[in-house]
């Protein structure tokens, strides 16, 4: 159970959170990092505090629009999905919100779990990648400039990537995930993205890396990773922009892939496999973008 002090949430400010320079990606111990309290061995119940999602101006009643998740990765910058932005309206529509494990109430709480209170940020610029295809979903990655730098807290803080992790596979062949999202309870699965309101907090599930016959008809290997559920289960896992992330033996966590999509016959769940973008592939562009459109500090 996690039951953390109000008080100790509102002052819990960036103790063993190095400020990261904006032009450069966080070094493990500033990143990667969960909360004290966190039940890190129930999945379902972790809280991750790099966890951010794209959310609509709230409607005339005062709904809030959750429309794809995302990754913060710097003090600036949101790793997502670049095909969220085939079905959004214009970023200056939309806001980030961090800091919360249920992005619908203002202090997200719930029986199990209670984290810091939400906030949102303006969006200064999207960065799509130049070769992403939307017909066949490669290189489906984007990075999101928000318009102010992020505090870090122990309820917001980014998400490690790895500087050694090979392009090549297969090193990662067999590797045990979690993928993590927002979840959407089945009566919200409907085809318009304008529907996708209500409840949604964190939800992860266990994935483990395969390759061959299961999954090369559809997905290129050196650019992404297939994955099958350890755990067979009829839940729907629908988030837009959903992560695959590992704690590694230095004890902090690394984001290694971005969901693409789920494939095989939606009407005989659970589904067969993920697909997600491969983030070692992609790192250099991602320092590129960091690099080349932020001051140093």
């Amino acid at each position: 159970m996690i039951r953390l002090n109000a008080l100790l949430a509102s002052l819990s400010c960036a103790v063993g959170f190095a400020s990261a320079a904006e032009c450069s990606l966080p070094a493990p111990g500033s990143c990667g990092v969960l909360p004290l309290d966190s039940e890190e061995s129930v999945p379902s119940n972790t809280v991750y505090p790099w966890m951010a999602v794209l959310i609509a101006q709230p409607r005339k009643n005062g709904s809030i629009v959750a429309i794809c998740g995302g990754s913060l990765v710097s003090d600036r910058f949101i790793l997502t999905a670049a095909h969220c932005f085939n079905i959004l309206p214009d970023h200056n529509m939309l806001k980030v919100r961090l800091g919360g494990w249920n992005i619908t109430t203002d202090r997200s709480c719930d029986d199990r779990i209670c984290s810091g209170r939400i906030v949102d940020y303006a969006i200064e610029r999207v960065f799509v990648h130049q070769d992403f295809n939307s017909t066949n979903i490669h290189y489906d990655i984007a990075l999101i400039k928000l318009a102010k730098s992020v505090a870090f807290t122990d309820f917001v803080s980014p998400i490690c990537i790895a500087e050694s992790i090979s392009c090549k596979i297969p090193q990662d062949a067999e590797k045990i995930f979690r993928a993590v999202g927002w979840n959407i309870v089945e009566e919200e699965y409907v085809a318009n993205l304008t529907d996708f309101i209500g409840d949604r907090h964190q939800f992860s599930i266990e994935m483990y890396s395969v390759y061959g016959n299961s999954c090369d008809y559809v997905f290129w290997p050196t650019l992404e990773i297939c994955t099958k559920r350890v755990n067979k289960t009829n839940d729907q896992f629908v988030d837009f922009g959903r992560s695959l992330i590992s704690k590694e033996n230095d004890g902090y966590w690394f984001l290694y892939g971005y969901g693409v999509w789920e494939f095989g016959n939606p009407d005989a769940m659970p589904y067969e496999s993920d697909i997600f973008t491969r983030i070692a592939c992609h790192r250099d562009w991602i320092k590129s973008i960091l690099k080349n459109f932020t001051t140093c500090s």
